[in-house]
């Protein structure tokens, strides 16, 4: 059973947004290695670089992922209105797709919570694998429920 599951798995594509190098390497390599496609992307790092999402834009990765792992470190100052990490956070809900944020919680991103957002504070491999998998559920049930109003 096991396998069928972890072959269900290969197909699947995952964006992990991580700032920190070494983190992002080690939870991509997690996942990998469970068999699930990982995309990385450090985030918007340096004042000179603006990805599509701290534009308000569509972003094409998080697009084409089944389910988004984001550091809430990313979102930094998304309290307030008209911040570039607001609309990055704004980006990745509009993509209408499971969102998986990682690390200490605050009662700010508590508040954007819902079926389709996973929370986890220390990834550990089997937590950060497990609650992927869960995720890629939620995001095969919504891919068929939307297959079927067509």
């Amino acid at each position: 059973m096991r396998r069928a599951v972890r072959a269900k798995d290969a197909n699947a594509l995952v964006l992990l947004v991580e700032p920190e190098g070494a983190e992002r390497e080690r939870f991509a390599t997690w996942l990998e290695g469970a068999r699930i496609g990982v995309m990385v992307c450090p985030g918007p790092q340096r004042v000179d670089f603006t990805c599509l999402g701290v534009r308000g834009q569509r972003c094409g990765l998080v697009e084409i992922a089944d389910v988004a792992i984001v550091d809430v470190r990313v979102f930094d100052g998304a309290y307030r209105e008209h911040t570039p990490s607001r609309e990055l956070l704004r980006c990745y809900l509009r993509a209408d797709k499971p969102i998986l944020l990682l690390g200490p919680m605050s009662g700010t991103v508590r508040r954007f919570t819902d079926v389709e957002v996973g929370l986890l504070e220390r990834p550990t491999r089997q937590s950060l694998v497990s609650a992927v998998r869960r995720l890629l559920t939620v995001s095969r049930a919504q891919a068929a429920a939307a297959s079927a109003c067509e």
